[in-house]
This record gives C-alpha cells, structure tokens and sequence, in this order.
C-alpha cells in the first residue's frame, strides 16, 4: 500500500483512499452478520458435506447444504413416482392392444392333397372300376379335360399320362403339360389311373389308360376335334 501524503487529505487521492477503505470496513461487516444470522440454523447441515466442498465462508456452505438436501429428498420422491406411472402406462398400452386385436382361432396349417387323390370330373366308368379294391379316390380313375384357350383351337385333342413309376403320379408332368397344351390351342385330358402304390398290378393301369383314349376319341367326335 502507497503511503499518503501529509497533504494528501486536501488532494482527491486521500479522499478516495477513505472511501475504499470504508466501503471494505462494511462489506465485511455486512458479511458477518449474515453468517450469524443463519449460522445456528443452517450450521448441522454444512457439516454434512462432502470434503470437496470446502468454502471459507459457513453460509455459502450452509446454503449449498440445504439446497443439496432439498434436491436429493426431492428425487427420492420422483424416481419411485415415475417408475410406477412407466408400469402404469405399460400395462394400459397392452390392455389397449389385447383388446384391439380379436381373438381369432389359430390358424389350420394347410396341406396339399396328393395328386392321385385329386378327383377329376369324368369317371372312366359309371360305378366301380373293373378291379377296383375299394371306392377311395385312388380306386376311381378319372380324366381331368383342359380346353383350348379361345382364338388359338387348332382342333387337335391329346391325352396326357403323368409319370410316376406307378408309385406317384408327377403333377408337373399332368397339369403343367396340359395347361402348356392348351395354350398352345390343343384340347387336353389328364388321365388320373390307378398305381401299383394303392394295390393294383398290370394290368390294370394299361385297362385305364385304353378306357380313357376310347373315350377321348369319343368326345373328339362330339365336338369336332381331331
């Protein structure tokens, strides 16, 4: 610190000096007596706290305390509140859900039924086939017709025998063939015979397939087919 001059006082340094020095004098005195105030009320709590909060001053740490204390009992309140108003809303969300969705009976696997038990609409024969071991859809023979597509008729008719073995009857080989024939503006029959598989024996496929060509000249006849 400077030392004043004796004549100083007269000059505005020394006046400004004074009033420095004064407004320090109450700012310290204003200071203390804030800290007395709340010292007995707030003093408990500025000993609760952590070793990084060190403040020379007793009620900003008194202060800082109490705010601390307020914020943390606070949250003690809100997590368990919020936690159940979550639970809450996640049990009316599928409430809502379970009843916007009727209850549908599962679904039925679907399989596809085995060529062979497929009936075609024309049985070679009215009642039971010659040799036939029972009245099951693999004891009837049967032909499945495929008319030309309009505008493409050549006139032409064809019998299709799907293969298999006498095992099976290949489907690709019936109605895929048929379709492609009929396309193509030729009248197609799929002969649907009896197999080795359910029981039968030569020559009972041969019987089936000489009904059906028999039968397939016929209808050639009746509408003018080839």
């Amino acid at each position: 610190m400077r030392p004043i001059h004796p004549h100083a006082a007269e000059s505005g340094v020394g006046k400004h000096t004074a009033r420095e020095s004064e407004s320090a004098q109450a700012c310290a005195a204003g200071k203390e007596r804030v800290a007395n105030a709340h010292s007995h009320k707030l003093a408990p709590e500025a000993s609760k706290l952590p070793g990084p909060f060190l403040f020379s001053n007793p009620a900003t740490a008194a202060s800082l305390a109490m705010s601390l204390h307020m914020i943390f009992s606070s949250a003690r309140l809100l997590v368990p509140t919020l936690l159940a108003l979550a639970t809450c809303s996640g049990a009316s969300a599928a409430e809502k859900r379970a009843a916007a969705t009727p209850n549908s009976p599962p679904a039925k696997a679907t399989t596809a039924v085995p060529y062979p038990l497929i009936m075609g609409p024309i049985r070679l024969w009215d009642g039971d086939a010659p040799g036939a071991l029972g009245q099951r859809p693999q004891d009837i023979p049967t032909l499945t017709p495929f008319p030309a597509k309009t505008g493409t008729k050549t006139g032409a008719s064809i019998l299709v025998l799907p293969g298999g073995g006498y095992g099976n009857l290949a489907e690709h080989e019936g109605t895929g063939y048929a379709e492609f024939f009929a396309q193509h503006g030729i009248t197609a029959y799929v002969l649907k015979y009896r197999l080795g598989s359910n029981g039968y024996r030569h020559p009972t496929m041969l019987n089936d397939a000489s009904r059906a060509l028999r039968m397939l000249r016929a209808f050639a006849r009746r509408d003018g087919l080839d």
